[in-house]
């Protein structure tokens, strides 16, 4: 794709892509604050490891996700990798990715119709964890992949 196609796509998708963003962490985030997509690649590159690693796959109601079971969950995997993590979603490719200081940094709680795409995606920095999020009416598959998530128990 052409510099300018990627500045065309950008253009188109950053506005809707910044609101997601605040969605899932609760706070304004900025274009100053996504790597550039040239950046998004190599992280996304980065990720080919992971699929000869350990996964685990569970399915609950959206409604779960409010729980404390769930936010003990999400407590334990950031205590096996305590990392950064990169929220990756339909437009990241486009406009870049956006990190928080760890997994108990996304909000869970958000509401997930915002997220049209239904897909969410949570990369531990050095792609050694992910989880992705795949969204249905009243419920989601959590699938937990790498080194440290995979073993964490819900």
């Amino acid at each position: 794709m052409s510099s300018f196609s990627t500045r065309i796509t950008r253009n188109s998708k950053i506005e809707a892509y910044l609101l997601q963003l605040h969605e899932l962490t609760g706070r304004q985030v900025s274009e100053s604050e996504l790597t550039t997509v040239a950046e998004a690649e190599e992280i996304r590159a980065g990720t080919e490891g992971l699929t000869s690693q350990k996964k685990t796959v569970f399915h609950l109601q959206i409604s779960n996700l409010h729980g404390r079971q769930f936010r003990d969950y999400i407590d334990r995997l950031k205590s096996a990798n305590p990392g950064a993590v990169y929220i990756w979603l339909h437009a990241t490719a486009s406009c870049g990715v956006f990190s928080v200081p760890s997994i108990a940094e996304v909000k869970f709680t958000f509401d997930h119709e915002k997220i049209p795409e239904g897909v969410i995606v949570l990369l531990a920095a050095g792609c050694k964890d992910r989880m992705l999020l795949d969204f249905d009416t009243d419920a989601v598959e959590i699938e937990v992949q790498g080194t440290s998530w995979a073993s964490v128990k819900l």
